[in-house]
């Protein structure tokens, strides 16, 4: 069978490209991505129908992986185009060239009122989906568990630490299903298409305990110490910052977890399994190690700033006379420590940003030469001071480096 699958540079849809190919079928893959080989195609979420019906091309079956989990103030925009518009027009050309479609949807999607804005965005394509001529499938899976996965990596680097923050009950189940699992699930719809239901349902019910143990693979429960967050203090975060997000939680991924933990979430129809089958690999396990260090020197460089702007405010005295020695005087000097503290707190806080932390390690970097440079010029006792506070500025610029590094590769 000729499948294309839209989104295949994504974690669901590389693994398929991969399932299906071996499994003889002729697959190509569209995305917004670089096109590395002959069977991909540059497409995008903007095309209109005319322009997805050349993209089409003789294909028998198109797969649907397209997703996009953004938490920014144009997720409703981002979500309704990728989702829903920019489907709807790929779904109409299924239509005109009578193609085969598999939308990948997500758990909560299927409910009459879904939840948050992502799920509305699936929603509404999946109904023109239902309401076309189309020959279709939905699936409407929970989390998916791999090794790529973001949310993968996440869960598995807290399974890490001995105290675990919760920003939901840890008596929530959490619907997840295994990428191997999921992607085995549409291959037998592939090929038992007739008989294959048209919306399923894929999650697996399991508590936090379960699944950080399946992803720490370790042989017995560990007595982690799981500490819930009060749900009021949540909602007050997310009131006063909407867009607050640490990796997949956000406010969106907190109100799936509600929905599906609420005693009116009904099954429609689908699959529940009785266990977990992950094995984290030696990659993931590399991976997961690489991120746990990376957010142990990111805490250790954030308190060093931090710490220091407000040591330099608490003990002003002491910081107008390393002043004086500089040859500074005056109101000069109270303008230079006020704007050195706030320089060393913004930078302590902002390396917590992601689309930032490099910059900041570039910035953070720069300041450390400068300060080493300013303080071995003008006071060079300090250079075989016992403390030694100009040497201690290596291992900082060492850490800096492979951060960035880290984060580059």
């Amino acid at each position: 069978m000729r499948i294309l699958i839209v989104g295949d540079s994504g974690f669901i849809g590389q693994q398929l490209f991969l399932h299906l190919s071996h499994m003889g079928h002729q697959v190509s893959g569209c995305s917004r991505s670089r096109c590395i080989s002959p069977t991909q195609v540059f497409c995008d979420m903007s095309f209109n129908t005319k322009r997805w019906q050349e993209v089409l091309g003789k294909t028998d079956l198109v797969i649907n992986c397209i997703g996009i989990f953004s938490n920014g103030p144009s997720a409703r925009e981002q979500f309704q185009q990728v989702h829903h518009i920019g489907p709807k027009a790929l779904f109409k050309a299924c239509q005109a060239k009578q193609v085969k479609v598999i939308q990948i949807s997500a758990l909560g999607a299927e409910l009459e009122k879904p939840c948050c804005e992502f799920l509305v965005s699936k929603k509404l394509a999946d109904n023109f989906l239902i309401q076309s001529s189309l020959d279709y499938k939905i699936f409407y899976p929970g989390i998916v568990i791999g090794t790529g996965g973001k949310s993968t990596q996440q869960l598995a680097l807290l399974a890490k630490f001995p105290i675990i923050p919760l920003v939901f009950p840890k008596e929530y189940n959490i619907p997840i299903i295994t990428l191997d699992k999921f992607v085995s699930e549409i291959a037998r719809c592939i090929d038992n298409w007739l008989e294959y239901p048209l919306q399923t349902q894929l999650y697996y019910r399991n508590d936090i305990k379960t699944l950080l143990k399946a992803l720490s693979n370790e042989s017995n429960i560990r007595q982690w110490r799981i500490i819930e967050i009060p749900q009021s203090l949540t909602e007050q975060l997310f009131k006063h910052i909407p867009n607050f997000q640490i990796g997949v939680f956000s406010r969106h991924s907190i109100k799936m977890l509600d929905a599906f933990n609420n005693d009116k979430f009904y099954p429609n129809s689908g699959q529940t399994f009785n266990q977990l089958s992950f094995i984290p690999d030696e990659i993931f396990s590399v991976i997961v190690n690489q991120r746990y260090w990376r957010y142990f020197f990111i805490l250790i460089l954030s308190f060093i700033w931090c710490w220091s702007g407000l040591v330099s405010l608490i003990n002003l005295d002491t910081s107008i006379t390393l002043i004086n020695k500089l040859g500074m005087e005056g109101p000069s000097e109270l303008i230079l420590i006020f704007a050195g503290a706030a320089l060393d707190l913004l930078l302590g806080i902002l390396i917590w940003w992601s689309k930032l932390r490099i910059k900041v390690l570039y910035v953070q970097s720069l300041v450390i030469l400068i300060y080493s440079l300013i303080l071995a010029t003008t006071l060079p006792e300090f250079l075989l001071h016992p403390f030694a506070p100009i040497a201690k500025n290596f291992p900082i610029l060492i850490i800096n480096f492979y951060l960035i590094t880290s984060i580059r590769k």
